[in-house]
């Protein structure tokens, strides 16, 4: 479900003096999160605000202190599966506010699950200072959602939202005989990756809360149904066979990305540095609407392996979350078939055919079963004690009954044989 944030209430700027503010009854949407920015006026007690109404849970995120006299909030509750009709009400029960400003959000397709939906908070301040402004500790995520909001002393504050936000408040109280108040309110859904947030606006002394948002459940269910572990074998020949396998999700974490065709996945293997050499650009499995996509492992990349290798896969554009691929074992387990070629057979050392594509690599079948699948040891299987990759020689110097002991018969020369097992 795309995430999309929309302000479920008309908002509040209030010029009188009290201790308790009400936004007006609405209902909220189910599997929710509701947050509440509240400014008060000429009011410090920072520990004694709260925000109550629909029976739900509300939890204090953020508190600041500005202006020496005003303070700022962050509210947050979850609105559960089947919501009632709700009045959020601001309050304290001493002092009294001078003025108030309150902008509601519901955030939709976030994951309700979270304990806290908030990834992360930040408040800031400043006196008599331009374009308010907040920096995150790390980074935004792009397939999240985000919110800011201020309280200054400038009315109207006559702001402009950073670049990409949707403003849903920018209104205030006061002026001339009165102390003037204000708040500026705005969102945006996905598309951030920097960490500092700043509004436009003139000199004031102002505060500033601003959170992201956890993405949605879809993201993590997009990158489970991605992971997939496929075995290849050394060697492979068909480009098939050689295959992986991406399911690739636009920023929002959900919808499918239908215009990748031709894109460059990367691949790490043995938790190597990532890179895009070895495996081809992406195409689409028709339609590309379902935004499946294949690339082909090269045949150098499986051929250059030792079995055992773990080759992971992912891909990215400027379009999509990043998106993990098959993960890639070069493994054994697919039997491999060759058969003897020594000219002078033996019950300890058996030759494999250079036509068999064997690996030149030393030990890399060791551990393996070798069956032979015909002739005078048919039926009957030894471990595999060492391998020689120069010269195919697959030994067996085990003790007599143990797995890897030789052969009672010494196979002749074109004796079929097919190695199986895990060589690890």
């Amino acid at each position: 479900m795309p995430q999309t944030i929309a302000e479920p209430v008309a908002h509040l700027a209030s010029a009188v003096d009290a201790t308790s503010y009400s936004l007006g009854a609405f209902t909220p949407a189910a599997n929710a999160v509701l947050l509440v920015f509240a400014f008060a006026e000429n009011n410090i007690d920072a520990s004694g605000w709260a925000v109550t109404g629909g029976g739900l849970t509300w939890t204090k995120k953020a508190s600041i202190l500005f202006n020496s006299v005003d303070t700022g909030y962050l509210f947050w509750a979850y609105t559960g599966a089947a919501p009632a009709s709700c009045t959020i009400t601001f309050s304290d029960g001493t002092p009294v506010a001078t003025a108030c400003m309150i902008a509601p959000f519901q955030i939709t397709g976030v994951n309700v699950t979270d304990p806290d939906p908030i990834r992360q908070v930040k408040t800031n301040s400043a006196l008599n200072t331009a374009n308010p402004n907040a920096t995150l500790d790390s980074a935004m995520l792009t397939g999240n959602c985000y919110v800011a909001a201020y309280g200054c002393n400038s009315n109207p504050p006559t702001t402009t939202p950073p670049s990409g936000w949707t403003e849903t408040m920018d209104e205030g109280v006061g002026g001339g005989s009165q102390q003037p108040f204000a708040c500026s309110a705005a969102y945006r859904v996905n598309g951030e990756t920097g960490s500092t947030v700043t509004f436009t606006a003139a000199i004031a002394s102002w505060g500033m809360i601003v959170a992201e948002l956890n993405g949605g459940t879809s993201v993590r269910i997009t990158e489970l149904r991605c992971r997939m572990i496929r075995e290849v074998r050394q060697n492979e020949a068909v480009a098939a066979q050689r295959r992986v396998y991406f399911d690739i999700r636009q920023t929002d974490g959900t919808t499918a990305a239908a215009a990748e065709t031709s894109g460059q996945p990367m691949i790490s293997i043995n938790a190597g540095a990532w890179t895009s050499s070895g495996i081809g650009a992406l195409a689409a499995i028709i339609p590309s609407s379902k935004g499946r996509y294949y690339a082909d492992l090269s045949v150098a990349t499986v051929s250059g392996a030792s079995i055992g290798d773990i080759i992971e896969s992912t891909f990215k554009s400027a379009n999509t979350i990043e998106c993990a691929g098959d993960t890639i074992v070069i493994s054994p387990r697919l039997s491999i078939k060759s058969f003897v070629s020594d000219s002078i057979p033996s019950v300890s050392s058996i030759r494999g055919s250079i036509l068999s594509g064997l690996s030149r690599n030393d030990n890399d079948y060791r551990g393996m079963v070798m069956v032979q699948t015909a002739g005078v040891n048919a039926g009957e299987t030894r471990k595999v004690s060492a391998y020689v990759g120069s010269s195919l020689d697959f030994q067996f110097t085990g003790a007599s009954g143990d797995p890897d002991a030789p052969w009672d018969v010494a196979a002749p020369s074109g004796s079929p044989f097919e190695l199986l097992g895990k060589i690890r």
